[in-house]
């Protein structure tokens, strides 16, 4: 009882740390705090009023003297021509029409979060994909028949129409919607890769060392399509579908996320991408990019490729556009690494994001204005991106968009977080760096990989996972001890491993993991700073 009591006070701990962590961490107040120089946080955030007033003047500087009402859509059009004289009179549909370009998509449209975007992007495909399946052969299957059979008949045909859509087994659906897609669009995952047999909440059984989707994982799905009838499928269908036991010839969409945030930002290989889009206009299947954390993808995917580039073996940059090109459908969020308020967009052909529009009505998404989000937003855009269109390079060439009272300073490129944070992740496993300068303890070793270990071992992205062989007290204990002693906060967000949810994990000896961004906060930290407090790290806990 006392252990597990102890678990619980620990997993109050981590559950308050997260609940701190959810947002921006505050500006420190200078001037009745001693500052202590947070290594961990990626964004900082000014205070309510402070960054209302940055929205102001970002307001003033780029004209937007007018609300967006419900989402301006009369000022859209059907067409696919951009920038005309309607679209321009709205700053909503200027700016959508804008990241569209940016995107190489016909259309955009800003939501007020991207659980509600990639819902209405599955219903869409499911739609899109229904339509395209009605068979002239099958006029007893509407509801005035089906209402006459009995409840086990109509439940049966309701099921058998129930459209799937399959993700990776730490999709955001499965881990942080409860089960939205079944409840709310009567829809079925099925979650690769197939050979896992992983229940839904995707981390059972632990992630660690987990890879990305690969191409194989959507081959062997596809593999596995048939036709019910052929197959003789009777098995009622599950939330959760198993796939060894179902088939699959009801699939409208393959969602991939870029990068894998639960898999500490892996990527599937870009080649693999190209193949899985190919697969998936073959098989008729729309091809979907949760695309979250899009910009920081295509930086991991640029930094790969010029490695090949400087090998002779092809390479070059890889813009957002490109990789775009491959998704029937892409969702982006406004507030990671944009650093916006809230929302996100989602982006398609013309035909696409009209009903995207009319299912934004049908979510009660379409607020009476979204100003101040759609602001927020444009502003992180300018901020990070601006003209540069791959993410790699921050170009601080809107000059109309900034003044010294709107804080607009020049912002770290998602290339150099990437980069930043593999040079720091390489420098703390590396032992030679750990254990030189020991002053007083020459005689003491100290192995990293024995304390913590990195997952991937050189980050993707500017995000990686960090699993530590100690426990929940311990951690806090040296975490405390280097902010006392050093004037910096390490981590600042911990959690325990559960024995029981990550398996593979504790048997490996973990006790404790975290996520760690390089943002525009701590990016500017100096690299050195990080190595040594991380070298502090590593030597209290091998004592």
């Amino acid at each position: 009882m006392q252990h597990i009591e102890a678990d619980k006070q620990q997993q109050q701990r981590a559950e308050q740390d997260e609940t701190k962590q959810e947002a921006p961490a505050a500006e420190a107040d200078t001037d009745t705090e001693t500052t202590v120089l947070d290594l961990h946080s990626a964004q900082t955030r000014g205070s309510p009023a402070q960054t209302l007033h940055d929205l102001a003047t970002f307001c003033e500087n780029d004209g937007i003297d007018t609300f967006d009402v419900y989402g301006d859509f009369s000022s859209s059009k059907t067409s696919s021509s951009s920038h005309s004289e309607e679209e321009a009179s709205s700053y909503l549909r200027a700016f959508e029409s804008e990241i569209a370009t940016t995107f190489g998509k016909q259309d955009a449209v800003f939501m007020p979060s991207g659980v509600m975007a990639q819902s209405i992007a599955l219903l869409i495909h499911a739609s899109s994909s229904s339509s395209s399946q009605i068979s002239s052969s099958s006029p007893s299957k509407n509801k005035n028949n089906s209402a006459c059979n009995s409840n086990g008949n109509r439940n049966n045909e309701e099921q058998s129409k129930r459209k799937q859509f399959a993700c990776h087994r730490t999709s955001h659906l499965l881990l942080h919607e409860n089960e939205g897609y079944a409840d709310l669009l009567h829809m079925d995952a099925v979650i690769l890769p197939l050979e896992e047999p992983t229940p839904i909440g995707g981390i059972v059984g632990g992630t660690y060392a987990a890879p990305p989707m690969r191409f194989h994982d959507v081959q062997a799905l596809f593999s596995s399509r048939m036709p019910d009838a052929e197959a003789g499928a009777t098995t009622p269908t599950t939330r959760t579908t198993q796939p060894q036991q179902q088939h699959h010839e009801r699939l409208s969409c393959l969602m991939l996320e870029l990068p894998h945030r639960e898999l500490g930002g892996k990527l599937t290989p870009y080649e693999e991408v190209v193949a899985m889009s190919r697969l998936c206009r073959t098989h008729g299947v729309a091809f979907h990019c949760d695309g979250a954390r899009i910009f920081e993808a295509a930086a991991g995917y640029t930094i790969l490729s010029n490695k090949k580039k400087n090998n002779n073996d092809g390479g070059g940059d890889i813009s957002v556009q490109e990789i775009a090109q491959q998704f029937d459908s892409i969702y982006i969020s406004c507030y990671k690494g944009l650093g916006g308020l809230s929302g996100a967009m989602l982006l398609g052909d013309v035909q696409f994001c009209n009903e995207a529009r009319i299912w934004l009505r049908r979510f009660g998404g379409n607020l009476y204005t979204l100003l101040p989000y759609v602001v927020a937003a444009k502003r992180g855009y300018r901020l990070h991106v601006d003209d540069n269109k791959n993410g790699s390079t921050r170009k601080n060439s809107n000059s109309n968009s900034s003044s010294n009272n709107d804080n607009m300073l020049m912002m770290m490129s998602f290339k150099s977080k990437t980069e930043k944070l593999q040079r720091i992740v390489q420098s703390i496993t590396c032992n030679d760096d750990i254990n030189d300068d020991n002053d007083d303890d020459n005689d003491a070793t100290f192995d990293a990989a024995a304390v913590v270990t990195f997952d991937p071992k050189i980050p993707a992205t500017n995000m990686v996972h960090g699993y530590i062989r100690a426990s929940f007290d311990e951690c806090h204990n040296a975490i405390a001890a280097i902010e006392a002693s050093l004037g910096v906060t390490i981590l600042n967000r911990v959690r325990p491993i559960s024995k029981e949810q990550e398996q593979h994990e504790y048997k490996k000896g973990y006790r404790c993991r975290f996520e760690w961004t390089m943002g525009d906060s701590n990016g500017t930290i100096e690299d050195a700073i990080f190595i040594t407090a991380w070298k502090e790290f590593i030597r209290i806990l091998s004592s």
